[in-house]
């Protein structure tokens, strides 16, 4: 495997970790689709801390103030979007689900 290959897999593994978040997934979900997904790559090694160490490194949610934050709270729950803090929240637990993962699987 080529370093721009497992990049590629360490990136997509992060940014499918935190959408599976985004997207209301329970842990057990997302580590399920996570193993799929690292299956389906051949099961390469160390992808997983990887993957946890590149989250840190992704674009982070814009900062909003109380009133623009409540301004935009009605059109976010009609389209279905997360608020800053929301996906603050599924980056952190998605970083958390791959670093077990990592650990249990190297």
């Amino acid at each position: 495997m080529t370093n721009a290959s497992k990049s590629i897999i360490v990136d997509g593994l992060g940014a499918y970790a935190v959408t599976f978040f985004e997207m209301g997934d329970s842990r057990e979900v997302a580590r399920g689709k996570l193993l799929a997904e690292w299956q389906r790559f051949g099961e390469p090694v160390g992808v997983f801390h990887m993957a946890a160490k590149a989250i840190g490194e992704f674009p982070q949610p814009v900062l909003e103030s109380v009133a623009a934050s409540e301004r935009k709270g009605l059109i976010r729950e009609m389209l279905g979007a997360q608020s800053p803090e929301q996906q603050l929240v599924a980056t952190l637990r998605a970083r958390e689900v791959l670093e077990k993962l990592g650990n249990e699987f190297g």
